[in-house]
């Protein structure tokens, strides 16, 4: 799926954060949600809230390292681990670590 995200990027090449960066690499690899919105820096930023940058990192290398990984489903049906269930899943993991500490 091709992704135009001009519109979301950042107003100058001065106010580019390494966050922002990683922010856009990951709306690029999410691409639709599942009602087919497209994910923007706003609500990025909403999920990402309270996230340190170099937990960031770490969300970005583990979802890219386990992509294509097979897994078996209820019905037994291999299957293939996709970038957003990877991502979600460690966010989620993040920040209930987060929310106990």
């Amino acid at each position: 799926m091709q992704i135009n995200i001009d519109r979301y990027t950042l107003a100058s090449e001065t106010r580019k954060t390494e966050r922002g960066e990683l922010m856009l690499d990951f709306i690029k690899k999410l691409g639709t949600d599942l009602n087919g919105k497209l994910y923007t820096m706003p609500r990025m930023g909403r999920l990402l809230k309270g996230i340190p940058t170099s937990d960031l990192y770490f969300l970005q290398k583990e979802s890219d390292s386990k992509v294509g990984m097979q897994y078996k489903d209820k019905m037994g049906k291999e299957r293939y681990l996709k970038w957003g269930q990877i991502f979600f899943q460690c966010l989620k993991f993040r920040k209930q670590a987060l929310d106990n500490k």
